[in-house]
This record gives structure tokens, sequence and C-alpha cells, in this order.
């Protein structure tokens, strides 16, 4: 069976928002994962999930062959998770705790980027990147050379240099940009900007918006398929 990967997001009364990013042996049966112990070693052998511990400023490491959990404390109140393709790296993006929290970010205050080894994930501390405010989402190129993190109070997107855990350029994006995706062959990405009602798409050649599109109110999340070369005019 050919291993595969799944994002879910669960977002129960009162707002409180943890992000599940799953690795683990066969999309369809993991969906239909039950909680139960038993269940996770009979369904998944082998596979991890890190989860974004919002409210407890913690991120936690479940492996799915044994049901061990793994929680560690981190810097922030981290708001979204990604791993890199080879799984080797894992990503997180938050702002730093107030006392006084909504559980998702805090408006006014900068963000951060933690980059773990996801082999040394509870015995070495992650890199620290500054970021813009209010981070929403990160996700990280095919081959994992950098990632992105859409800045939803600066209106962009900071691009991360993963190899040097440095900023390598910010792209301007429309109003409050939340849910991106990266284009398979790692040259483009699609943005939905939550307050104008838009998608953005960026070059990632050249670090700059192509177009921004007008869609439905309020997009959040995007998600791509590419078929053929297409013209789009800002």
């Amino acid at each position: 069976m050919r291993s595969a990967s799944a994002f879910l997001t669960n977002v129960p009364a009162g707002g409180r928002r943890t992000t599940f990013l799953l690795a683990a042996a066969g999309l369809a049966l993991i969906l239909g994962l039950s909680g139960s112990e038993a269940a996770i070693r009979k369904i998944a052998q082998g596979g991890v999930v890190f989860t974004a511990d919002e409210l407890g400023s913690t991120v936690s490491r479940l492996d799915l062959s044994t049901g061990k959990v793994t929680t560690v404390p981190v810097a922030v109140s981290p708001h979204n998770v990604q791993i890199t393709a080879n799984g080797q790296t894992l990503l997180v993006v938050g702002t730093k705790p107030a006392k006084e929290s909504d559980g998702h970010g805090n408006g006014g205050a900068h963000g951060t980027l933690l980059v773990f080894d996801t082999a040394q994930f509870r015995s070495k501390s992650p890199l620290e990147v500054q970021v813009g405010e209010h981070p929403a989402h990160v996700v990280a190129d095919p081959v994992g050379r950098y990632a992105l993190v859409t800045n939803s109070e600066d209106d962009n997107v900071s691009v991360i240099d993963l190899t040097s855990a440095t900023p390598r350029a910010v792209i301007a994006t429309g109003g409050f940009p939340h849910g991106l995706r990266i284009s398979p062959d790692g040259n483009e990405a699609y943005v939905a900007n939550v307050k104008d009602g838009t998608v953005s798409v960026l070059d990632l050649g050249d670090t700059s918006e192509l177009a921004r599109t007008s869609v439905g109110k309020a997009p959040c999340r995007s998600g791509s398929h590419r078929t053929e070369a297409r013209s789009m005019s800002p």
C-alpha cells in the first residue's frame, strides 16, 4: 500500500483550532481512524501525526504505530504545522502567546516560523525565523528548499530559505492572505485572500505576484490542479 499524507483541521465549539498533519499508510484508512489506540495500530502501521496545540503553546507528536504522544513546549502559540516531503523537517507558525488570546494569533504581533529536525523533535530546539504579523499557514516546496508563510495582517507572504533558516523574500498579496498551495513543479503558489475575496498567483522564481483574481466571499483555503500552460493577466 502506498503511503499518503493528509491535513485535517478540527474546529470545536468556541473557536479553538488544532491542525493535524498525518503521514501514514493509506489515506482512505487514515480518514476512518476511530481514535482508539488499538485502531491506530491496526489501521496505520507506521507514520506520525503532529498537532499545533494553539492554546497550550505546545506541539505534539503522535506515533500512529504505538499510540505514544510526545509533547514539547514552544515559544509561540502555534497555529499551523507542515512537514517537508522527505519527512525530515517540521514547520510550525504562530505568534508569541499573550495572556488573553482568541486562539488564532494576535493582531499586531510579529509571527515566528519554527523549524524542527523531526529526528530530534524532543531533544533539539527548533530554529526560529521571524515572519510577518498574524501568520496563518505554512507550506514547503516539493523538495524542501524553502517555505512560504501567509502573513495575514501584513497582506503578504514570506519566503524562507530552509537551508539557512533565513528570510529570502516577501511577496505582496491581496487582503488577509490565509490558505495557500504550491504547484507540483514548485514554480507557483496560489493564495486565498480572505478580506478582498481574491486568489493571488505567485511566481516563486522571481518572487512576485503574477495575478490577482476575484473569487467568492472570504476564501480561506486553496487547492490546485495544473493541466497545461495558461496565461493570466494581473
